[in-house]
């Protein structure tokens, strides 16, 4: 068994020992990639095999309690809005408070928005809003010589997207924007596919280099739509959400903070409340930002829209000095993001990886191999004499 943990000053302890990230060895000894938090955990796959799932986490408890401080149900990159979250952080605080060490227990979640009611052992935190981003060490702000309005990266063809994308073309925006739409290796025969211009840099580095003389970066979200009930109702009981929804932020808006660039924020409503809830700073005071507060997206995109024609009617002379404007702001987020990405390597960050001989390690390994997604596996069920 594989997991990530945080070490103790001595190494013989762990501080934190992260749940999500366990994953099971094939029977040639070599990992599959197949951690808890990639499986498919709907709410179905987790009642139909909730026994299973209670002998794993007993089966950590036993070997583990003694030399842990703490377990975490850690996931960095995403939020538990899946439709079975509730139904495995039901599961575990079960078998934790059976045990004795509930108060050992904690539930960390790249989502500050997702609020639980009363007492409750989830921690949300804005960890993609500091991501480390590539960067280099020093980002200057006075030197920037502005040559084009917007810069809109879509690797991902979704309908909002489309919409964001349709409006360069119904207007004839092209020599206004670098742009680019469906380069996710799926998608180039859609009729807006579309490579970013010129060369950016390869492997994994999402730095495109237009954004140290574009003006305003036009972040395109995850997603535009309410997510309601987070497709569970029995989050109902336990979960408050604003106006209905999840509000989740990634890197793509962290690009705009840590680089230095303004932005207009495509994405769920109040997502410019959240940035100022966290820290961070917006630019309401050079154009209109009350798209934020609309909940319909047909409305909101109307005012997007016209705020990209306004910006692209200006002249870049215009833009290169409101820039120099907007610097004391550009240099408040960015100190912001680095404060939020010390606090989460300081606080937080799972830094080492610890490989066990686990029991029953096969089984549990042929049991992850049937809770992946499309699995046509067929149900193993852990052989144990009693449950705690």
């Amino acid at each position: 068994m594989q997991t990530k943990v945080r070490v103790s000053t001595d190494e013989l302890r762990y501080n934190s020992l992260n749940l999500a990230e366990i994953q099971f060895k094939k029977p040639n000894g070599e990992y599959s990639q197949n951690r808890l938090e990639y499986l498919d955990l709907n709410m179905k796959k987790i009642h139909d095999n909730e026994l299973n799932f209670r002998y794993l986490f007993n089966d950590i408890i036993d070997m583990f309690d003694k030399n842990t401080d703490e377990y975490c149900y850690y996931l960095r990159g995403e939020v538990f809005w899946w439709n079975g979250f509730y139904s495995l952080y039901k599961i575990i605080n079960d078998v934790f408070k059976k045990r004795g060490i509930h108060h050992k227990l904690k539930f960390l979640d790249n989502n500050p928005n997702l609020k639980f009611k009363g007492d409750t052992n989830y921690i949300g935190y804005p960890y993609m809003l500091g991501i480390p981003f590539y960067e280099p060490d020093e980002v200057r702000f006075d030197n920037r010589v502005i040559d084009k309005h917007f810069l809109c990266l879509n690797r991902r063809v979704k309908p909002f997207r489309e919409d964001v994308v349709d409006i360069i073309h119904e207007y004839n925006l092209f020599d206004k924007f670098h742009y680019s739409f469906g380069v996710d290796g799926e998608s180039s025969n859609h009729p807006f596919y579309k490579e970013l211009d010129g060369t950016v840099p390869e492997f994994y580095n999402p730095i495109t280099g237009f954004e140290k003389s574009t003006f305003c970066l036009l972040i395109t979200e995850n997603s535009v739509d309410n997510i309601h009930r987070t497709h569970n109702p029995l989050f109902d009981e336990v979960i408050h959400l604003r106006n209905g929804m999840v509000n989740h932020l990634t890197e793509k808006t962290t690009r705009a903070l840590c680089l230095g660039m303004p932005f207009i924020l495509v994405g769920q409503p109040h997502s410019l409340e959240t940035l100022k809830e966290h820290g961070f700073k917006t630019f309401g005071d050079f154009w209109n930002e009350d798209y934020d507060e609309d909940i319909d997206w047909e409305v909101r995109l109307e005012k997007i829209k016209k705020l990209i024609l306004e910006i692209s009617h200006w002249r870049l002379e215009g833009c290169n000095k409101l820039y120099q404007q907007m610097i004391p702001i550009l240099e408040h987020n960015r100190k912001r993001y680095l404060e939020i990405q010390k606090e989460w390597k300081s606080n937080i960050e799972m830094e080492s990886t610890i490989d066990y001989e686990f029991p029953n390690e096969d089984e549990y390994y042929q049991f992850f191999e049937h809770m992946k997604f499309e699995s046509k596996s067929p149900i193993v069920n852990i052989k144990k004499e009693s449950l705690i």
